[in-house]
């Protein structure tokens, strides 16, 4: 009997402590609450990123710092307090936090599945301007983890740039654009409003080319939004130096593999003086 009753203890413990490995391994991903019907701004999806240790949910914001413990979420917010968040459910497929006081004060959101295999040789990005302080940026990803950034405008630093990503961050982007419904994947999404920021992305697989661009955020997938919240703030990251062989006619705007990104009529560029 007692035999039997040290086994059931041992048992449990062995469970409790691959619940514990499994929350925190299972919430890493990126997950999309529930879509707005079709006359709803598709800035109203709520969505959550989560790497290794960090976490985002806006794409103008900087990452949190995230712990999970048991079923528990705690966020670092910028001001050094922490937000602690009940899981109520956590597959690999389902995310449910306790956003109130309530139990049916739930955030529910769906896990972001994998849907190509591509590998990428090169991935382009570039950002245009808009009617406010936009970031206008051209960066280059290759398959060897080099990045080349030139800012333009409302960037933190201006001019060409070169350095190399982390494995895991390029892991990151590299599971985003698998995420990609690429089988249906449009070559242009355009908002019905005016004044907003266009994005574009060109990633060379072989001998294939796949391009998509956005203006303003509402038709595109919710996964093409996503890698280009990726993308634009990847170079903050890294640790870039000056490149002079970097710039924006010679590397990027007369690269035929990045001009057919297409661009929204936009307004023309802001004046010197308001540069960064």
């Amino acid at each position: 009997m007692m035999k039997h009753i040290v086994l059931s203890f041992f048992i449990c413990f062995l469970l409790s402590c691959r619940d514990k490995r499994d929350f925190a391994n299972l919430i890493k991903g990126d997950w999309v609450g529930p879509k707005g019907n079709e006359n709803d701004a598709r800035t109203q999806t709520k969505f959550i990123c989560f790497e290794d240790s960090t976490c985002w949910t806006s794409r103008w914001e900087n990452p949190l710092i995230y712990k999970v413990r048991k079923n528990k979420l705690y966020t670092t917010l910028k001001d050094g307090r922490i937000n602690k968040r009940t899981i109520l459910k956590l597959t690999t497929d389902s995310l449910i936090l306790l956003a109130g006081a309530k139990r049916q004060d739930t955030l529910r959101y769906s896990k972001v599945r994998a849907k190509n295999n591509i590998t990428p040789t090169i991935i382009y990005f570039v950002s245009s301007e808009c009617f406010g302080k936009c970031p206008v940026m051209y960066l280059a990803i290759d398959s060897a983890r080099n990045v080349r950034f030139y800012g333009d405008y409302y960037t933190s630093i201006i001019g060409g740039f070169s350095g190399q990503i982390s494995l895991n961050e390029y892991n990151s982007i590299i599971r985003m654009i698998r995420d990609l419904p690429v089988d249906s994947l449009r070559e242009y999404y355009e908002a019905d409003w005016s004044e907003d920021q266009t994005l574009g992305m060109s990633i060379i697989h072989g001998d294939t080319v796949t391009r998509s661009t956005a203006y303003g955020h509402y038709r595109e997938p919710m996964e093409l939004y996503l890698l280009f919240g990726k993308l634009i703030n990847l170079y903050k990251t890294v640790n870039l130096r000056p490149d002079t062989s970097v710039h924006l006619i010679s590397y990027f705007s007369s690269n035929p593999k990045v001009a057919p990104i297409r661009y929204r009529p936009s307004p023309p560029p802001p004046i010197p003086s308001l540069h960064k």
